[in-house]
């Protein structure tokens, strides 16, 4: 389950994981590609930013401007399409560590726009 992997970089790892499966002959559902995202959802994309990058330093205890790519921050719409990218690449499975020590809103917001982007939240 890889974390701070680029949509690109994410689908060229799950083409990777799914030749490793062929070739151990493993059935192809016998593992289920996921991915770990950081979000920051505000309606104020560079507010959200920062918040989320502090946050993440904090965790880690290093700069948070080491952060500033690896973040998904933006609207709750604009995240949830994120979500969606990291699904049509191939992500069966999406962690969400939404960057808050107080998430509950912000989670919220992003299970009530995931499904306009077409991802599902049923399970």
């Amino acid at each position: 389950m890889p974390l701070f992997l680029g949509v690109d970089q994410y689908g060229d790892a799950v083409e990777r994981l799914g030749k490793e499966i062929d070739a151990s002959g493993r059935p192809p559902d016998s593992v289920t590609p996921a991915v770990v995202l950081f979000v920051s959802i505000d309606d104020d994309r560079d507010r959200g930013a920062t918040r989320g990058t502090g946050w993440m330093g904090s965790l880690y205890g290093i700069t948070p401007k080491a952060f500033e790519r690896q973040l998904v921050t933006g609207t709750a719409d604009e995240v949830a399409a994120r979500v969606a990218e990291y699904r049509r690449v191939g992500a069966e499975h999406v962690a969400i560590y939404v960057t808050d020590d107080r998430p509950i809103d912000q989670f919220a917001r992003l299970m009530a726009a995931l499904p306009a982007a077409g991802v599902p939240t049923d399970r």
